[in-house]
């Protein structure tokens, strides 16, 4: 199973589809549409709805394409199992409760996105997912107890001029997050942010507790992450949800 974003550009979809060699295509009618022609080989499946029956297991294989460490853009593969792990620690560490509704804008074809949903998911919270940036956003963000974006998304917010919040916090990740906005952003709303540090090759591995807010840390590793860094700065990590490797079995092995 592979999870592509749905704004990717028709060339970029067009090499993912060609590398992947899918059997079938799920999508909803904007997607569908707005590839028709590139999609006319492939059978597709409109989906708007939850489909019912079905399984899946722990062991299922997802894919994510990303250039990340490698260089180049390539499947990274990785198992649902991991990121149910990773997804409880993350939801652990931050204190996702079951009351708490969480208003998830990044694309969950991305690891922010993803993990964050799912942790949500696994700790019986409500997961709201951003459709589009909209004037209807300012709605959704009013009904949420915890905000995940990229910085870029809190920018928007600004402009927008949204006002307090009754967020207990809002999550930023998957871009630096100047702290100039970060700031004004909190005294805006009154909701602050707290950092995550992650990459597609090892998903969600810090998280910024809130002793640590406002110092410019991306936080301290998750629970079962491990850290260390290597004599030339670069920074090397183990946990139970790191990636399976790379389609490319010579890559896998310059990298794990």
């Amino acid at each position: 199973m592979a999870l592509v974003d749905p704004l990717t550009v028709a060339e970029d979809l067009k090499a993912i589809l060609e590398d992947f060699k899918p059997e079938l295509i799920v999508g909803d009618d904007e997607f569908l549409q707005q590839n028709s022609e590139l999609l006319k080989k492939y059978a597709v499946r409109s989906v708007e709805e939850p489909p019912g029956g079905g399984s899946w297991t722990y062991d299922t294989v997802f894919v994510m394409y990303y250039a990340g460490v490698a260089g180049r853009t390539m499947q990274v593969l990785n198992k649902t199992s991991s990121l149910w792990i990773n997804a409880q620690s993350l939801a652990l560490a931050a204190g996702f409760e079951r009351s708490d509704v969480v208003y998830v804008t990044a694309p969950i074809t991305h690891v922010l996105g993803l993990v964050t949903s799912m942790a949500a998911v696994s700790a019986g919270a409500t997961v709201r997912l951003m459709r589009r940036l909209s004037p209807e956003v300012a709605e959704d963000l009013a009904k949420s107890t915890i905000i995940v974006a990229v910085p870029a998304f809190y920018s928007e917010v600004l402009k927008m001029g949204v006002g307090r919040l009754g967020a207990k916090f809002a999550i930023s990740g998957g871009a630096y997050l100047p702290p100039d906005l970060r700031s004004r952003f909190e005294e805006a709303t009154g909701a602050r942010i707290l950092q995550v540090y992650g990459l597609t090759e090892g998903l969600i591995l810090t998280f910024e507790p809130p002793g640590a807010h406002g110092k410019g840390s991306v936080g301290i590793p998750l629970p079962l992450v491990e850290v260390k860094f290597l004599e030339d700065g670069e920074l090397a990590v183990k946990a139970p949800w790191v990636m399976r490797g790379y389609k490319d079995p010579e890559e896998t092995k310059r990298r794990l």
